[in-house]
Parts: C-alpha cells; sequence; structure tokens
C-alpha cells in the first residue's frame, strides 16, 4: 500500500550532500621480513596475510575518525543514505552544510596542532618499542606525506535525471530511498532503546531528545513515501501526551516503549504506517504495551510484547549522559542472540515512586 514516489518529483525538494574525508591511519601492511621470517616457508599469502604495523600510537589520530563520524551523524540526522553520499532536505540544507563547515575547521585546526608534534609522536612510539625501532623508523612516513592523507570535505548538489540520457539506475536508487529511510530509522530507534531506555524504570526528559531526532528526520522526509507522514503524527501525539514536567514513567513510558518497539523494526514500521494511513485519525493511539490499537486485532509481524536487542543481556543506562549521545554511524542489525529477549513490561515497570523533576518541557 506503499506510495513511492518518483525521483522527479522530489529532485526539487532535495539537494545531494557529498562528504570527502579522508584520515590517515599509521599504518603499513606487515611483511614475514619485518619479523625475521623467510617468505618461501610461509602459507601463500591469498591463504593468509600479517595484517598491519602501527607508525604512531592511534590514538593520537582518534580526534580525526571522530569528526568523520560526527560529520556522518549531521548528515544522517536529517537525510537519508544515496549514492555514496546523502539526500537532504531542501529547507535543512544550509543548516547542516553551515555545521559540516564547522566541523571542518575543527578538522583542520586538529590537523595543524597533529602535523605540528609530528616528529615528536614518532619519537615518543618509538621509545614505547624500543625493540622495534628499526621496523618503525624504516616504515615513517613525512609530515608532508600525512598532511595531503588528513582532509575534510562536503560538496552540495542539486541532482535532476538527465534529460537525453535514459537509464533506469537512477530510478532504481530512488525507488530504495524509503526502504533506505526505514532501515536507517529502526537502527536509530533500536540504539535509543539499548541507550537510554532499557533496564530502566523512569527516564528524565534528557532520554527524550534522541526520540525527538528520530521524529525531526521523518518529518523532513516525509515526502519520500506516503506511510512516513502518518508516523510522524503518531510519534507527535505519543509525546504530546506525556507529562510537561518532571520523570517519565509507568503508562507515559509503556506508551515511548511501545513506539519504539515499533519504530525500531524496519517491517513493522512500514505495516504500521499502512495501518495508520487507513484509520481515522482519532484511531492512532497506543493500547496495552507493544500492542497498538490500531492493529485491530491484526497480529504484527514479529511478537508485539517483546524487544529483541544486539547483546548478550538488556543494557542498562547508568547515567542520563547517555541520552546524549549522538547517533553513530548506522550498521547492519546482526542476528538475534540467544538470551537477548527482554520482556517489557518487567524492565519499565516502576517499583517504586519516583519524586517528579523540575524542567521544561522536553528539555
Amino acid at each position: 500500500m506503499s506510495d513511492i514516489v518518483p525521483f522527479d518529483s522530489i529532485s526539487d525538494r532535495v539537494v545531494f550532500i557529498h562528504l570527502q574525508i579522508v584520515c590517515w591511519t599509521a599504518s603499513q601492511r606487515l611483511c614475514p621480513e619485518d619479523l625475521g621470517l623467510d617468505r618461501r616457508t610461509l602459507p601463500p599469502e591469498r591463504l593468509v596475510h600479517f595484517g598491519n604495523k602501527k607508525l604512531i600510537n592511534p590514538e593520537e589520530l582518534r580526534p580525526f575518525a571522530s569528526l568523520r563520524s560526527a560529520a556522518r551523524r549531521e548528515c544522517l540526522a536529517v537525510g537519508v543514505r544515496f549514492l555514496g553520499g546523502f539526500l537532504v532536505p531542501a529547507d535543512q540544507a544550509q543548516g547542516l552544510l553551515d555545521r559540516l563547515d564547522a566541523l571542518e575547521r575543527r578538522f583542520g585546526a586538529e590537523r595543524d596542532r597533529f602535523l605540528a608534534r609530528f616528529d615528536h609522536l614518532v619519537e615518543d612510539w618509538i621509545r614505547e618499542h624500543p625493540d622495534w625501532a628499526a621496523l618503525i623508523r624504516g616504515a615513517m612516513v613525512p609530515a608532508r606525506f600525512v598532511a595531503e592523507r588528513l582532509s575534510f570535505a562536503a560538496q552540495a548538489l542539486q541532482l535532476t535525471a538527465p534529460g537525453r540520457v535514459t537509464h533506469a539506475g537512477l530510478a532504481r536508487a530512488a525507488a530504495g530511498l524509503a526502504d533506505t529511510l526505514f532501515r536507517e530509522v529502526a537502527t536509530l530507534a533500536q540504539e535509543t532503546l539499548e541507550r537510554s531506555f532499557l533496564g530502566r524504570t523512569v527516564v528524565t526528559r534528557r532520554a527524550l531528545r534522541p526520540v525527538l531526532a528520530l521524529r525531526d528526520k521523518l518529518a523532513g522526509l516525509a515526502f519520500l513515501d506516503a506511510r512516513v507522514r502518518p508516523l510522524v503524527d503518531h510519534l507527535e501525539q505519543t509525546l504530546g501526551d506525556l507529562p510537561r514536567q518532571g520523570a517519565i514513567q509507568g503508562r507515559d513510558l509503556d506508551a515511548l516503549l511501545g513506539l519504539l518497539a515499533i519504530l525500531e523494526n524496519p517491517e513493522r514500521l512500514k505495516v504500521h504506517g499502512d495501518r495508520l494511513r487507513a484509520l481515522p485519525a482519532d484511531a492512532v493511539a497506543l493500547g496495552a504495551l507493544g500492542q497498538p490499537a490500531f492493529l485491530l486485532g491484526a497480529a504484527a509481524p514479529h511478537s508485539a510484547e517483546t524487544i529483541t536487542v544486539r547483546g548478550e543481556s538488556p543494557i542498562r543506562v547508568e547515567s542520563d549522559a547517555d541520552a546524549d549521545a549522538v547517533f553513530p554511524d548506522p550498521e547492519p542489525p546482526g542476528p538475534a542472540v540467544a538470551g537477548a529477549v527482554a520482556p517489557l513490561p518487567a524492565v519499565c515497570r516502576p517499583r517504586t515512586p519516583v519524586p517528579a523533576l523540575a524542567g521544561d518541557w522536553f528539555f
């Protein structure tokens, strides 16, 4: 029942953002000769390989990888992956580019600091591993080589289908945009559950920030698929029904967990969107935890009373700081692990009353 929108009809509503960020790894391929081994006595390279040797402390390069990840998160917060880059709503593109420019400046400042200390970092690494000084010195590259491999750039383009060339590649890629969006939202929703909700009987309003980010991402890209707008409306209704102050617990927490249980599965998301479209607006409400009333007795694609999470046990959030984490790069969902299914009612029922916390709406 989905209405996939052709790319020609949305091309003027999106901007294509391409990130070109290069981070030097400070590693080179390890050779048998580095370890004093005779290559002729070893299995062929098609069968085994030796891995890499590190030329400086890898921790010194962590800021560059962190800034690259931050740039990708900024793009994913408002856009959807497409053709190696991101499609972003046109009305949000400038704000995103401004944030990327700020990250580029930080990247450049980190690069300058790193290069100014480069020789000292090499010597520090050799002092840590004096027995391998010859190996490190023999593989070391000059600072100017490293400078060329630490770069940050973002480009913005307006994409249109070619007028004189006919090819189905763009149409096929565009047809998958909605599925990509649902997968990304599901990954972010699962990470939100694991970071900020599972194992807790009460959460503060800070835990709502990633939920609001999910809503904003869906709202900005609602034109990609007719099922998205009803999902946004349902999110807004659930958030609007929460108390305007204080901690979130009991039925309010149950409602949030039930909604996230839908959002964390892309197929369930699609079913949910289809059924919301078929119902009048006043029927969009959550019933029992994990059993949305909109299903009207129909079976959900998965058990609605449980959430499967990656890992060996439900993840407990020890501090509110975890809720502030920016979404990491989405990864393909891993296989379900035996014993990793946590019944939601047992997780979210408060055992003792929790005093209300002062605070503004959501923040």
